[in-house]
């Protein structure tokens, strides 16, 4: 038997973390992180990580104490994602690429004839027209805006086409733009789906929408809840890893 220590155990002997109500630091792996604290009205513990900082979303009781398991847990998770989030992001510019539905497309910035950006695709082209005199940012400003433009449409489309399966009415959809989620069901059967889904192969795209459609269903993640998105999205488990693991890069965008 190898008994070497796995990567997974290795980070989670090299964490150590301090931590008040006011906020902290996490050590992992002779790197030091900001740690903040939020609590709420909600049941479970929550991790978000945004711009090299964790935040823990807890309970109003959940005392602090109980967090060392669930950290040692998530201890190679915690490591991947704040290096990540700790990089600089890659400027949009001409010849450049993105992503649309899983296909690589190359960016093409132009002149615009008028005061406004412009974008459409063309083939494996995403053509940018923005004026001569634009700000900087005017670029990914406007390819965010094409991935919302478009987001919508095909967001409702899928979601339709799942909850004919499940014999529903399609509820209320709207997008949002949250960095640490890809979708939302509330209480009152309303869907939010995240806009950067748009980057991600059609078929992720479809797991996140039958995740949130299940939860008209149970508002749980019950082995009930999974059964259902067994059923709507067969290939759950390997396209919820592909999300896990890819959907780092997806969230940058905008």
């Amino acid at each position: 038997m190898d008994r070497r220590r796995s990567p997974a155990h290795q980070h989670a002997a090299a964490l150590s973390w301090q931590l008040t109500e006011q906020g902290g630091t996490l050590q992992l792996a002779s790197q030091s992180w900001p740690i903040q604290l939020k609590r709420s009205a909600r049941r479970t513990v929550g991790l978000l990580i945004r711009d090299g900082q964790l935040t823990l979303q807890l309970p109003q009781r959940y005392p602090l104490h109980d967090l060392t398991p669930l950290l040692r847990d998530k201890a190679s998770w915690l490591l991947r994602h704040l290096q990540t989030a700790a990089e600089p992001v890659p400027a949009l510019q001409d010849g450049g690429t993105v992503e649309w539905l899983g296909e690589p497309l190359t960016l093409v910035c132009l002149p615009a004839a008028g005061r406004s950006s412009r974008v459409e695709r063309d083939g494996a082209h995403l053509v940018v027209r923005v004026p001569v005199a634009a700000a900087a940012d005017a670029l990914p400003q406007a390819v965010s805006r094409y991935y919302r433009q478009q987001a919508l449409p095909y967001l409702l489309a899928r979601l339709s086409h799942f909850a004919a399966m499940m014999q529903r009415p399609v509820p209320p959809l709207s997008l949002s733009s949250a960095r640490g989620r890809w979708g939302s069901c509330n209480r009152h059967g309303e869907i939010r789906l995240n806009w950067r889904l748009l980057q991600a192969p059609p078929e992720v795209v479809d797991y996140v929408v039958c995740h949130e459609l299940a939860h008209l269903l149970e508002f749980n993640h019950s082995p009930r809840f999974w059964a259902e998105v067994a059923r709507l999205c067969p290939s759950y488990l390997h396209l919820r890893s592909v999300l896990k693991q890819q959907g780092h890069r997806w969230m940058r965008l905008g």
